[in-house]
């Protein structure tokens, strides 16, 4: 009976080790799919975002610069290089315009999107009418246009890029710290069912 009562003990605490093996092992590989998918979303989406942000930024400093160059009046060879640079880089803006719209599903960052949308069609315009203003001979209003209007417009519309970018840069720092956060909790449950297995292991 001794022996018995001896045998049972052991099987219960073999089947007890066992099973806590086995609730670690599925516990680990749910943990680190989890930390796999969260690095997937990261990589793929959110740093891809804040990648095209920059990039947005660059683009747009890099054309308001044109403009006030070509604003305050230049050489006819020269402005049709500038005005050639400065529609292949809109169009550029355009498309990374549109992919971040189609992209970005949270209510801030579309609401700032928003914003930049607003702020770029302002700039655009007054930037239009300093053009036409240009062409129709009126130098001095041209440039009092540009200096009064335009630039500020145009520095709006870069700070309202730049609000995204910032915006975009803590979604990646978020993302970063749930993987983080993913990984300590996984490594915690293992780590507390590792010590429960080995205290049942001593006192089986």
């Amino acid at each position: 009976p001794e022996q018995m009562k001896i045998g049972a003990r052991l099987t219960s605490g073999f089947t007890l080790v066992l099973i806590l093996m086995i609730a670690m092992a599925v516990t680990g590989i749910w943990e680190l799919q989890k930390v796999a998918d969260a690095s997937d979303h990261l990589m793929t989406h959110t740093v891809s975002l804040e990648r095209d942000a920059v990039n947005w930024l660059s683009k747009t400093t890099l054309n308001g610069e044109r403009a006030y160059v070509l604003a305050l009046g230049q050489e006819p060879e020269d402005e049709k290089a500038i005005e050639a640079a400065m529609k292949q880089t809109s169009g550029e803006i355009s498309v990374i315009q549109k992919r971040l719209q189609e992209a970005v599903s949270t209510d801030t960052g579309r609401q700032l999107l928003a914003t930049v949308a607003e702020k770029r069609q302002i700039y655009v315009d007054i930037r239009k009418g300093v053009g036409k203003l240009q062409h129709e001979q009126k130098y001095a209003e041209a440039k009092n246009h540009l200096r009064q209007k335009m630039v500020p417009a145009r520095d709006t519309y870069v700070k309202s890029i730049s609000d995204f970018v910032d915006f975009q840069a803590n979604q990646s720092g978020k993302t970063h710290q749930e993987i983080l956060s993913v990984y300590q909790t996984g490594r915690n449950i293992i780590i507390g069912i590792t010590a429960v297995a080995l205290i049942l292991s001593i006192i089986i």
